[in-house]
């Protein structure tokens, strides 16, 4: 029983109707006996009725009789997109990614069927209360605009490639409330520069990366991808998926789920610098009141270093928290060095003076040490000059002053070699590939790891040709070997030399990688950064990432 018209053309109109029989609201279209596409429409809506997807509204039923051909679909109690962003404007970032996605797989599983959209548009989408996502009229809209739905050639790629592109259409309204196209919506128009939309992120702020170089791309005519398949994987994860992957992390950079039975009172501290941490506390002294008594004589002296050690529970503020989702602890960001304690002022007296003079003599040697080994775990130290080849004598001391504790490193040795800063190498990408948590690789602690980020595919969901840890060794060194033990088995990984963000020469290779490899260079290599340079990704937490317990350096 007809209800409700929802809309009037020439030839065809759309109603709300009643279904006596199952008593429930379904959404009917009636299209004229003398439509010149009326076949088309029925063999379209009997072929979307085979596709088997909760993402796709379902055709209840297809029939003719005197006067006209009905195509009888499930109702939507949800008002479309178009209807949504018009109202409410742009969607936040997690439903938008959430919608492409999810329409995304929809046609994707229709294009297997050997079936395709060809007029998907944000009123053909529904977002409902529940977070689920719906697209209609599967391959009935256009058939009634006498576009061929079915796959005719060999593989149907114009097809394919126009749903790709409609779906990214689609995000851009999603995220800006405008349409990028010249028809098919009547959202406001997309700003144009030079008859092209402008970026997502020129209309309105906090659009994810990713979907802005998307549509930039895909607009400015940069390429764009070839299926929806291809799209899904390129903005995966989404949903509950991503929030736990991405989230808990300060920004900008989100932090990765580290699985592990217990939390730590404290992060350990990296195994070759255990001694590094205790000059860094030691200016702190002068500032800080010395337990000292009112009395002028000079024993109250040595309890003067006392007070150091009292910012070290402050500078561990607290244990990783556990954020929710599959039982996996988000790990925080490394701590940072011990911060200047706020005590209050001391009585001034000689013991005062000779702390303050022993404070500044520790500076001036912690300045030293500091020049030579770098600032910190994290330290970046670039190159003086480019790396050379095995030509520079092995022997050569270095030019810099050391302090008296510390004799030069030689350049050509047989044991491990310091990695005085690590962080994760993304020359293709945003150029942060889970930094936070690189010195995990290289701490002494082989239940810690660094983690790529994850993605849908191992070979990156086509955003790229690789992810790298990028490790420096704080000056040139002979390399003869490099040591890896991995958390996931599987991928391929190479030992590549770097020249700042450009990969350099392949050093060596393990394909299909497992357990704790070695990576040998044919001959020993001089160099002072090196890159493990990840070019096919393992499976790992239901993703695909690389994951790298440990690296040793020889």
């Amino acid at each position: 029983m007809l209800k409700r018209r929802l809309d009037d053309a020439a030839q065809t109109s759309t109603w709300q109707a009643h279904d006596e029989t199952l008593e429930r609201s379904v959404h009917l279209r009636a299209i004229a006996a003398d439509h010149p596409n009326v076949e088309a429409v029925l063999d379209a809506a009997r072929r979307a009725a085979a596709v088997e997807d909760a993402r796709l509204v379902r055709i209840l039923d297809v029939g003719v009789d005197d006067e006209a051909t009905f195509v009888v679909s499930e109702w939507l109690t949800a008002p479309s997109l178009e209807e949504q962003l018009a109202e409410g404007g742009p969607l936040a970032p997690g439903p938008a990614r959430v919608v492409v996605g999810e329409s995304a797989l929809a046609l994707e599983a229709a294009r297997h069927r050997g079936l395709h959209h060809l007029r998907l548009t944000p009123g053909r989408v529904h977002l409902l209360d529940d977070g689920t996502v719906k697209v209609t009229e599967l391959a009935t809209a256009a058939a009634l605009d006498g576009a061929e739905v079915a796959e005719t050639d060999s593989g149907g790629e114009d097809a394919t490639r126009q749903d790709a592109h409609d779906l990214i259409a689609l995000a851009y309204a999603v995220l800006t409330a405008h349409w990028p196209l010249t028809e098919g919506s009547d959202l406001p128009p997309a700003p144009q520069v030079a008859g092209k939309p402008v970026a997502p992120g020129q209309i309105v702020t906090g659009v994810p990366a990713d979907l802005d170089t998307l549509c930039a791309q895909t607009f400015a005519g940069a390429g764009a991808p070839d299926s929806p398949s291809d799209l899904a994987g390129q903005i995966a994860p989404w949903g509950r998926q991503r929030t736990e992957d991405r989230s808990g992390g300060a920004f900008p950079h989100a932090l990765a789920p580290v699985p592990r039975s217990g939390l730590p009172t404290a992060p350990p501290p990296a195994a070759p610098r255990t001694t590094a941490p205790q000059p860094v506390v030691a200016p702190v002294v002068p500032p800080a009141a010395p337990p000292a008594p009112p009395a002028p004589p000079a024993p109250p002296a040595p309890p003067a270093p006392q007070p150091a050690p009292q910012p070290v529970p402050a500078a561990a503020t607290s244990e990783p928290a556990v954020l929710g989702g599959f039982g996996l602890a988000y790990a925080d960001d490394e701590p940072p060095t011990a911060p200047r304690p706020e005590g209050a002022r001391s009585e001034r007296h000689p013991a005062v003076v000779l702390a303050l003079v022993g404070g500044f003599i520790v500076i001036f040697l912690l300045l030293a040490y500091c020049g030579l080994r770098g600032l910190g775990d994290n330290a970046f130290v670039p190159n003086a000059k480019p790396s050379t080849t095995a030509t520079t004598p092995a022997t050569t001391p270095p030019t810099e002053t050391t302090t008296p504790d510390e004799t030069s490193t030689p350049t050509a040795t047989g044991g491990p070699i310091t990695v005085t800063g690590t962080s994760g190498f993304d020359p293709q990408g945003d150029g942060n590939e889970k930094d936070s948590i690189a010195g995990k690789a290289t701490d002494g602690n082989a239940s810690t790891s660094w983690t790529s980020d994850t993605y849908k595919s191992a070979e990156f969901g086509g955003l790229k040709k690789g992810v790298g840890l990028l490790l420096d060794l704080g000056g040139e060194h002979q390399v003869t070997s490099v040591q890896v033990k991995l958390g996931a088995d599987g991928g391929a990984v190479e030992l590549r030399d770097v020249n700042g963000e450009k990969l350099g020469q392949k050093l060596a290779q393990a394909d299909d990688a497992s357990g704790t490899i070695t990576l040998e260079p044919t001959q020993p290599v001089t160099a002072s950064q090196l890159v493990l340079w990840f070019t096919s990704l393992p499976q790992a937490d239901g993703g695909y990432r690389a994951v790298v317990d440990e690296v040793t350096v020889k």
